[in-house]
């Protein structure tokens, strides 16, 4: 990229930040542009897209919310609060540059596989592996053909809580289902168990407000 003085990264577990820095010269607007165009070169099978920010990452930030309940467990508090609403409000308010989350606790659905009853029932982990990815596959279901139209049929096949996986069939033996209930414990949790945040001793998620950086 034209101007561009350093690069710098920083990972942790489940993120990466890459830093890039350019010459004072440079449109920060045009270096952005630069840089969304740029992210082809990133893989296709990311969890989620990338997220751009023009700010200073030696800037503090410059308000830290906490976001608890006594009701709903935190995978849920990310998922309707963090993530949907709070956060992409305040994204949207003047001069923020940017808003991130930390907590580690963005749902997910975790099977715990049974190894003795999936040998008992003939089966291994692969079976179990194929089965689950089955059930995500996202592909058009069929198309309706008119003289001057054609439709292509879409429905969204992600499964997003434990209890639609439990009915799932993962084989026949002696004419009759084993379901993934049988073989595996499925349950809701936080898609990283070995990441949180406290505020004092509450257990929470944590939004941090980065002010925008634009050149004058």
């Amino acid at each position: 990229m034209a101007n561009l003085n350093q690069m710098s990264s920083q990972s942790s577990a489940g993120a990466s930040v890459i830093t890039l820095q350019f010459g004072l010269d440079l449109p920060l607007d045009i270096a952005e542009q630069e840089v969304q165009a740029a992210g082809n070169l990133l893989p296709s099978d990311l969890p989620a897209p990338p997220i751009y920010a023009k700010v200073n990452p030696a800037d503090a930030a410059i308000l830290t919310f906490a976001v608890s309940s006594k009701t709903l467990p935190l995978t849920q508090v990310q998922d309707l609060l963090a993530d949907t609403r709070p956060a992409q409000k305040i994204s949207q308010v003047a001069d923020v540059g940017l808003v991130s989350i930390s907590g580690g606790n963005r749902p997910a659905v975790r099977i715990q596989a049974n190894t003795r009853a999936l040998a008992s029932y003939g089966l291994n982990i692969d079976n179990l592996r194929t089965t689950i990815s089955n059930l995500n596959v996202n592909t058009p279901k069929g198309n309706f053909d008119g003289p001057t139209r054609a439709y292509t049929i879409n429905a969204n096949d992600q499964l997003t809580d434990a209890d639609a996986y439990k009915s799932a069939v993962v084989a026949y033996r002696n004419g009759r289902p084993v379901m993934l209930t049988d073989v595996a414990s499925i349950v809701q949790g936080p898609e990283n168990t070995k990441l949180g945040s406290w505020v004092d001793s509450t257990p929470a998620i944590i939004l941090n407000v980065q002010r925008h950086r634009a050149r004058t």
